[in-house]
């Protein structure tokens, strides 16, 4: 019993607790309270109305009751003053239906008892504790004759208004009684939450009548108290304690001020332990380290985050921690990671803040991380909710769609909805890929479709689907969501578009707090002073500058200074870090366009983040039996107390020692009031076919809508049951194909057996067996065994290939890693769980395995001739495919023979915006097919085509998801995992544009020439000489590129295998893949004017030795394939340089003295080319030069009309760059607003051609003349090019004379 557990004296105050507050707490048992009108009702007799100090009064509770059952009763009489003056209980009272019950209490009134009325109340509980039937006051009023009064009191506060931290402070009170009279005086301080923090009784003070009498206090504030105010209680009462004469809980209140020395600390933290790794399942030790500068005492906060939600999965806090300065502080942690934790790497942030959660005072985002291994993927469903902005809808107009979806569990989807015309036919589609769900909180996704004004007039349905992001699963699909009727509408009238020169005024309102776990509106105001054109960029980002939502309104028309309004509901996560949360507004060109430079209002408002009311919960838990056998009741009870007054939800749960649950009960929305404790039981008797073994309570309360759990102690109370059944399992797994490449599908069963019916979950994970790595782990979820009989678990893997990553939510933890699956053995591991994963039952390594191996491609044929270019100064422009800018528009339409069209081939290896997948509509969506068709389209029209390999950037290392560029390129080009993707998209390539046929397509077989990713050389140049820039990946220092590690052989190519790890051998392998597959192309390596650790281009030192310097970089390519290679490789034939990458008079560009008079200039420039060109003995390609001029008007120094002279002074110059030993040249834009040679700007609208010349008003400059000569830019256009005709007007005239070259040194 409940008396037996507590001691009676906490009883008592529990009882009364009830009483006082029973409207809330009427529930002791899940969904149920007795009713107490139709079960039981209670009246009380008195022996006598009136009685006086020393009398009996006999008093007699009438219980009328429509249930049998045995009862507790508690009998109180409460005072005038609401004082309870005396209480009796009657255990374990038989109560039968159908009649009146009766039970005697006595009451002898106590001697000095004050005259007044005093009320009988009675409460009826059930005898285990398990319902509350009834707590009724006044049932019955005695009134006491006597000539005893209450004394009555005045009292006043002297108390210093505020205090400093670790100073004292005297609180004194002065108080008058109206008669004479003796008591107890106690005078309590509370902080902001209402704690004890100092208390001082008076015993046997003595008040003479109309006297005043003080009493006073010294309280020793504590350094470590929070700052605020502090409220302070007097209460006196009799000599005997018994009755309350006076009590005033806000008597005074003093200010406390902290000087708290952490504010101004400097802090170093880091997460310490002796492994990194950890199995799901499994505890994890690590310690918290902690260093300042100086003294202070703080409260430090430690948080694991999920690799790919970002939400917190462990947060410890650990308040007034002593820090000396110069001390380290270290503080161990246990995490007890989830046995269905998703395999990835964990990071650990620490955060130091004041002891009442000031600051932070620093945050580590970056302390540590754990590796967990094993993977889930639980069963996922959807529902959703399809509307449409009007029902009947104008053609011509727009129509809005809003889609709000909800799943029931974590996941990565696509939201698709396609809109389909009275025929049945779609009309239009809009996907949100990869779009990240949070289990059971609802999410929306905006669409709009600017109805054509020739659309088919009707009944248009929406058809909405919802899919797994590599589409294999189907969640949710309604082919008819919602219909929407089309009508005739008036033509809208033409509409122009001056966003180039429009003025934006950006704005947000948002309300001032959020509660993370719920959804909140911020409304986006955009406005421009002209008619315009724009996206709309919506974007929150945390106090660390790290983006958590964005929104984007595309197609967007504004009239002259009519605000439109974005409203968008970010649904923020329940684990959302608390502080304070920026939004920012970006006005962009249509589709992200750079036809004109961006409005961007950065921290446009901000808004703060909080968890709401966050209490700490005191909890005790006992059983009443240590060991129980099968038909042995089992009874646990459970006491909650809550630091705070609020609703909760309280949830406890009985596990056998397999993980599996047998018993539970939830407590919804139940009250909890400050300090006083909630008191659950729970009974349980075990049948004859439960499991032996030691069994668990979890408890765990939660908010009253369960968004937030506040605490949980899966292991409450343990006992042990035994003669019951042994539980034993047999594993075991089978493999369909012995082996399987990359892009295959691996077919593998596993199976489980079991001793006892049962229902489990699986977790099949699948091992590299060199490094013990997990590539791949499934689950299977409450799977039914039944006895003597196992269950199949079909696991269907393709192993991934062709990665498509997206690249932003990957590197912001929101999707997982997805990586390339190397050659080698592997075996299958399984792991056995109770149904919902939360214990771990057993294991079987090795149950199954198999060979990942690689096809083997034959090597492709010789060209029937070498490859050759022609032997002239050769030149060529960036052209794309397809449109009206390249190799099928500007470049033909010149009727100019050029020599080269060079594309960048980019995008990242393993992501999503990879050249791979470029341009499905006019390519098709096969790998590489966009490569394949402008190599052909640039082949037959008689153009070389130049590919820029330039993938290491964007390729996707889970070593390095939030790097800078330099220490980006550096780590993905050591991991071998991100390697083998890269080196499979080249040998893609090749076999492509090579001599061979693969996978049934024929290579193009013509001469191109590929060029090696030029800003890693650059970068690998410097890490050798400057061993600072190596991140870790140097052996050594000087200018080798053998020095630098890379991952070649590693990534277990088998074309690579003899190749050795570092970055000279990665141009060996490049080499070599082309000599395989692709024999007709031509290779080179970029040499950079800054890979030496000093710019040439930009460097003003008159004693710069220029000439050492190019020796320098045409070393560092000869060793790097340029002269040095391995027996059977043949090794590059030229190599590029680029002058600059964006034009002088744009951001980044810089000018060359064209008088070569000053520094820097073109004679400097070419000395270090000219070097470089007689070390290697390789001819010079320059690539990427600059377009922008001084001679046409269009060049008025605005995005896409940018002023240069380079290109001027190469087509002036063109014999002594073909002195120096350069035979090619590449024109091109390097920068989103670098001046291009075709039309991108279209400035005037799409205007007819002959009225779309750009001639601004002229400028007057002395920009790149070393001489000082003043110049001005009175050309006008000669055609619609963003360089008003240069570039085609200087090649048709070097066209008619080109100078002969010899492309040989």
């Amino acid at each position: 019993m409940l008396k037996e557990w507590y001691s009676n004296s906490r009883l008592s105050k529990l009882i009364l607790a009830f009483g006082l507050i029973a409207a809330q707490l009427l529930s002791f048992s899940p969904g149920s309270r007795a009713n107490t009108a139709s079960e039981l009702k209670t009246t009380v007799q008195a022996s006598s109305q009136a009685a006086k100090p020393g009398d009996e009064v006999a008093l007699k509770v009438l219980v009328d009751s429509g249930i049998s059952r045995s009862i507790h009763i508690q009998l109180q009489v409460v005072g005038p003053n609401g004082t309870a003056v005396y209480q009796q209980w009657a255990y374990d009272k038989p109560v039968a239906a159908g009649g009146v019950n009766e039970y005697p209490f006595k009451w002898t009134v106590p001697e000095g008892l004050p005259a007044g009325n005093y009320a009988v109340s009675v409460g009826i509980f059930g005898a285990s504790w398990d319902a509350m039937y009834s707590w009724d006051s006044g049932l019955a009023v005695i009134q006491i004759q006597s000539g005893a009064t209450l004394p009555g009191f005045t009292a006043e506060a002297a108390v210093p208004p505020s205090v400093e931290a670790g100073s004292q402070a005297t609180i004194k009170a002065t108080l008058v009684s109206d008669q004479a009279t003796a008591g107890k005086v106690a005078l309590a301080i509370h902080d902001s939450s209402n704690a004890l923090v100092h208390e001082q009784s008076f015993a046997g003070v003595t008040f003479a009548a109309n006297t005043a009498t003080s009493v006073s206090t010294v309280w020793a504030v504590p350094e470590d108290a929070v700052s605020g105010a502090y409220r302070i209680e007097l209460t006196v009462v009799g000599a005997d304690g018994s009755t309350v004469y006076y009590r005033n809980a806000s008597f005074g209140s003093i200010q406390v001020a902290q000087s708290d020395p952490g504010a101004g600390a400097t802090f170093q933290t880091r997460a310490v332990m002796d492994s990194t790794t950890a199995e799901s399942g499994e505890k994890f030790d690590f310690s918290a380290e902690i260093k300042a500068d100086r003294n202070a005492s703080v409260l430090v906060d430690v948080i694991v985050k999920n690799p790919y939600t970002n939400e917190p999965v462990l947060q410890a806090v650990f308040e007034r921690q002593a820090l000396t300065a110069g001390g380290i502080l270290s503080i161990p942690i246990s995490w007890n990671v989830p046995a269905d934790a998703p395999s990835g790497r964990y990071p650990i942030e620490i955060g130091i803040f004041g002891n009442g959660w000031q600051g932070p005072y620093h945050w580590n985002a970056n302390a540590g991380y754990v590796q967990v291994g094993g993977g889930s993927v639980p069963p996922i469903e959807f529902v959703a909710n399809t509307a449409v902005a009007q029902s009947v809808v104008e053609a011509g107009s727009p129509q809005s769609f809003a889609v709000t979806a909800t799943g029931s569990a974590d996941a990565t989807a696509i939201v698709q909805v396609k809109v389909l015309d009275p025929q049945g036919l779609t009309v239009f589609q809009r996907e949100f890929p990869n779009e990240r769900f949070i289990a059971r909180q609802a999410r929306s996704f905006n669409a709009s479709w600017p109805v054509p004004s020739t659309a088919a007039l009707g009944t248009y349905s929406v058809e909405t689907g919802i899919y797994s992001a590599d589409r294999s699963h189907t969640y949710y699909w309604n082919s008819s969501a919602v219909q929407f009727a089309v009508e005739a509408g008036t033509p809208p009238p033409t509409q122009p578009d001056n966003g180039a020169t429009a003025v934006w005024t950006t704005s947000v309102v948002a309300a001032e707090t959020a509660e993370a776990g719920y959804p909140t509106t911020v409304t986006a105001n955009v406005a421009s002073d002209d008619y315009a054109k724009a996206l709309v960029d919506v974007e929150i980002y945390d106090e660390h500058g790290s983006k958590v939502y964005q929104a984007v309104f595309d197609h967007q028309y504004f009239q002259p200074n009519a605000a439109k309004s974005f409203p968008v509901t970010w649904s923020i996560p329940a684990s959302q870090p608390r502080g304070q949360y920026s939004v920012s507004i970006g006005v962009f060109p249509e589709s992200w366009g750079t036809a004109w430079k961006h409005h961007w209002n950065g921290g446009a408002t901000d808004f703060d983040v909080n968890w709401g009311i966050v209490p700490d919960i005191a909890h005790e838990s006992n059983a009443d039996l240590e060991a129980i056998v099968p038909g042995q009741k089992q009874t646990i009870r459970t006491r909650l107390t809550s630091s705070e007054t609020l609703p909760a939800t309280v949830r406890l749960e009985l596990f056998d020692s397999a993980g599996s649950r047998v018993a539970s009960a939830e407590y919804m929305a139940d009250e909890f009031v400050q300090g006083v404790a909630n008191d659950y039981s729970m009974d349980w008797t075990p049948d004859a076919n439960s499991v032996n073994g030691t069994y668990k309570l979890k408890v765990s309360v939660a908010k009253a809508d369960g968004v937030r759990v506040f605490y949980s102690n899966p292991e409450a109370v343990q006992f042990s049951l035994s003669g019951g059944i042994d539980l034993t399992y047999s594993l075991s797994a089978a493999t369909e194909q012995e082996e399987v490449s990359a892009g295959q599908t691996l077919n593998v069963s596993a199976f489980v057996g079991s001793t006892v019916p049962s229902v489990v979950s699986m977790k099949i994970n699948f091992i590299d067996v060199l490094t013990g790595k997990i590539v791949h782990s499934e689950s299977a979820y409450n799977k039914p065994i039944v006895i003597d009989q196992e269950t199949a678990v079909d696991i269907d893997w393709t192993l991934p290939k062709w990665i498509r990553m997206n690249e932003e939510k990957v590197r912001s933890g929101a999707e997982p890693l997805i990586q390339y699956i190397l050659d080698g053995d592997y075996r299958v591991d399984i792991e056995l769980y109770n149904a919902d994963m939360s214990q771990r039952i057993a294991t079987h390594n090795g149950a199954a395995a198999f060979k990942v191996v690689s096809p083997d491609d034959a090597p492709a044929p010789q060209p029937a001739e070498a490859p050759a270019l022609p032997d002239i100064m050769k030149l060529g422009v960036f052209a794309t495919n397809n449109d009206d800018h390249g190799i099928t528009g500007w470049m033909p339409e010149t009727g100019l023979p050029w020599n080269f069209a060079y594309r960048y081939l980019n995008g990242g290896a393993n992501n999503q915006e990879g050249w791979t997948s470029w341009d499905p509509y006019f390519v098709g969506s096969w790998q590489g097919a966009y490569a394949y068709d402008y190599a052909k389209k640039a082949t037959d029209r008689g153009y070389t085509p130049v590919f820029t390999f330039y993938q290491m950037l964007q390729s996707i290392s889970g070593d390095c998801l939030n790097c800078d560029e330099t220490k980006d390129d550096i780590i993905t080009l050591n991991d071998p995992y991100a390697m083998r993707a890269y080196l499979e998209e080249f040998k893609l390539l090749m076999q492509l544009i090579g001599t061979g046929e693969y996978n049934g397509k024929p290579g193009i077989g013509k001469t191109a020439i590929v060029h090696v990713d030029p800003d890693l050389a650059g970068y690998a140049q410097q890490a050798v000489l400057d061993n600072d820039r190596c991140f870790g990946q140097c052996t050594g220092k000087g200018n080798n590129p053998a020095f630098l590690k890379a991952a070649v052989a590693s990534t277990r190519m088998p074309e690579l295998a003899d190749l050795p790890n570092t970055y000279q051998g990665y141009n060996w392998a490049l080499l070599r893949l082309r000599d395989l597959y692709a024999p007709n192309v031509i290779m080179a390596p970029h040499v950079n004017s800054w890979g030496t650790l000093i710019d040439v281009g930009r460097d003003t030192n008159p004693n710069l030795d220029v000439t050492a310097l190019g020796k320098l970089a045409g070393e560092f390519a000869n060793l790097s394939g340029a002269k040095v290679v391995p027996a059977g490789i043949k090794p590059y034939e030229y190599i590029f340089n680029d002058i600059d990458d964006d034009d002088a008079g744009g951001s980044r560009g810089y000018w060359l003295d064209r008088t070569n008079l000053t520094l820097p200039n073109f004679h400097r420039w070419e000395q270090f080319v000219k070097a470089a060109v007689e070390t290697t003995g390789k001819k010079a390609m320059i690539w990427q030069i600059p377009v922008g001029n001084q001679v046409y008007r269009a060049m008025d120094n605005t995005p896409g009309h940018y002023q240069d002279n380079k290109a001027e002074y190469f087509f002036e110059h063109m014999q002594e760059l073909v002195d120096i030993g350069i035979v090619g040249l590449m024109f091109g834009h390097g920068q989103p607003g670098s001046t291009s040679h075709y039309n991108r700007m279209d400035d005037n609208g799409g205007a007819p051609a002959s009225a779309d010349y750009y001639n601004p008003d002229p400028l007057t400059f002395s920009d790149g003349w070393g001489d000082g000569s003043v110049h001005t830019n009175d050309k006008e256009a000669d055609s619609t090019d963003d360089d008003g005709g240069y570039l085609r007007m200087q090649a048709t005239e070097y066209y008619k004379h080109p100078i002969p070259v010899s492309n040989r040194y």
